[in-house]
Order: C-alpha cells, then structure tokens, then sequence
C-alpha cells in the first residue's frame, strides 16, 4: 500500500522530489505511531475486565507510554534538536487533547438534547 500512495504523492504533488518524500514521512510516521497508540489501547482495554490497584497502575502506565513514545518517534524519523522536539510533542498532544475535548463535548451536547 505505501508505493502506491508514494507514486500518489509523487503524481498529485505539484512540486516532486524532498517535498513528495517528506510527504511519504509524515505518512510512515502517522501509521507508525497510531499502530503504536493502538496496541497500547487494546491492552488497556484488554486488562479492564480485572479490579486490582496493580492492575490499575498497570493501566495508568500504558497511557503514559503514549506520551514518551511519541517524543521518542519524532526525534526517531525525523532527527532535529532534542527541545525542538519536545516543542513538536507538545504541541501534537495539545491539537489532540483539543480533538479529544471536543469529541467530548460534542457527545455531551448530543447526548444531553435527546433526553
């Protein structure tokens, strides 16, 4: 699926080249790194069955896995200085905590009007 979405960039792009392949970047890392969030998920779903205080904090530290990883893939694939980095993982978890309160919010309103 990647070299046809590689020839897709190249062909749409209107420049060709860096900017086609940087294109192809942010595209393996987004994959990369939601394949990441998601298995993290699944197992945070996965042991929510079992009422334990470990099993709880186990739960808390996978959700907070998310946040190191994600500094972590960026300084990975796309190199940079170190506080730029933490720059960019910060301002990612910020569009994504304002997605996240939204949705929220959203859910909240429509749920509330029905009833």
């Amino acid at each position: 699926m990647l070299p046809s979405l590689k020839n897709f960039f190249k062909m749409h792009h209107p420049l060709t080249g860096r900017v086609a392949l940087i294109g192809m970047l942010a595209l393996y890392f987004a994959v990369h790194y939601h394949a990441f969030a998601f298995v993290m998920l699944a197992l945070f779903e996965g042991i929510s069955p079992i009422h334990s205080r470990v099993v709880g904090i186990a739960r808390l530290l996978l959700l907070l896995t998310l946040f190191p990883y994600l500094g972590m893939a960026l300084q990975r694939v796309y190199g940079g200085r170190g506080w730029l980095t933490a720059l960019k993982t910060i301002a990612i978890m910020t569009i994504y905590g304002g997605f996240i309160v939204c949705t929220m919010a959203l859910i909240a309103y429509v749920t509330l009007r029905r009833l």
